[in-house]
């Protein structure tokens, strides 16, 4: 690792290998690592609406110690897009214990990138009865 910040972290990673990697067609690598996402603020063009995405292009160099790289991908891999914020509201007219309650959710956004499903777990204690699609929503498909 170099360029380390005070907690221990570097945006760079270096590998160093006792063999040499081979460029046969047989031979395949696979890296997996765990890696921190970057707030949404410290997106500039996300932050401020010139993007959808958070532009996140990864450089990957082979190196043999020479002064210059033996292979690069030119930081042309797109990496993969931050999840959105979903802010949301909830409401409901009343809510007595133990009773079915008429809930409401409201969505503000959705996100940069357009959702084909949602997802909602309720606390601890609440649960959604079988069929629980009011008349209104149902036809959504």
């Amino acid at each position: 690792l170099s360029e380390m910040a005070e907690d221990g972290s570097s945006s760079n990673l270096r590998l160093r290998f006792e063999t040499r990697l081979l460029s046969q067609p047989y031979y395949r690598y696979v890296l997996s690592v765990e890696v921190f996402a970057p707030r949404a603020s410290d997106c500039a063009c996300w932050s401020s609406g010139r993007c959808l995405l958070c532009n996140s292009n990864w450089t990957v160099e082979a190196l043999d110690g020479g002064a210059m790289p033996l292979a690069t991908n030119d930081a042309l891999l797109l990496g993969f897009p931050l999840v959105s914020e979903l802010p949301f509201s909830v409401f409901t007219n009343r809510a007595p214990p133990s009773a079915l309650v008429d809930m409401t959710l409201r969505f503000s956004s959705i996100g940069a990138i357009p959702a084909t499903s949602l997802i909602v777990r309720a606390p601890e204690g609440y649960h959604f009865p079988y069929s629980c699609l009011t008349s209104e929503a149902s036809g959504l498909g």
